[in-house]
């Protein structure tokens, strides 16, 4: 079983679909869940999960780092203005996973100079933590997403435009265990 939605389905899915064909006598039960907490109560074997640490009481081994960025449609820079530097985010609306009461800061750090450090409080009006369902919003134009890059590579979000490209977002769960 696999607790983790958007990238289980974008990567691991397809791979566990290959694996079930070339060894149709090994049983899988696969399961999509950003929620699993006990592992062994939901008797998981094999889990994939994005996280900054993993629990202590888990053997985890790191697989990568998962980097996110900033993105919209064309649409949605049509309707709102370009957005040439960090500050422009504070009046942007913005598409993320929940946080708590809602309320998120987003570090930026630009990519050839480490001073340079913005930090931008908002508070998304559409929180998920199903990033296809997030990054289809993204799509629909109803805002800038903060998305892992992972979605990008989905032939659908390759019309995404990224803003702010020279900075990378600092300080969110950023690795796969």
């Amino acid at each position: 079983a696999l607790p983790i939605s958007g990238f289980g389905r974008i990567f691991v899915g397809p791979k566990l679909l290959e694996f079930a064909r070339a060894h149709s006598d090994i049983a899988l039960t696969v399961t999509f869940n950003n929620r699993i907490e006990d592992l062994i109560a939901a008797e998981v074997d094999v889990a994939v999960r994005i996280t900054s640490t993993p629990p202590l009481d888990y053997v985890a081994r790191k697989i990568c780092s998962i980097d996110w960025n900033l993105c919209a449609s064309a649409e949605y820079l049509c309707k709102h203005g370009p957005i040439s530097c960090p500050a422009n985010l504070q009046a942007q609306t913005l598409i993320a996973s929940p946080y708590p009461d809602r309320r998120l800061t987003i570090e930026l750090r630009h990519r050839n100079d480490d001073a340079d450090v913005h930090s931008i409080a908002v508070q998304p009006p559409l929180q998920s933590s199903d990033y296809p369902f997030l990054t289809e919003a993204v799509r629909e134009g109803m805002g800038i997403g903060l998305l892992p890059v992972y979605v990008m590579h989905v032939p659908t979000n390759r019309e995404l435009l990224p803003i702010l490209p020279e900075y990378r977002v600092i300080g969110l769960q950023s690795t796969l265990y």
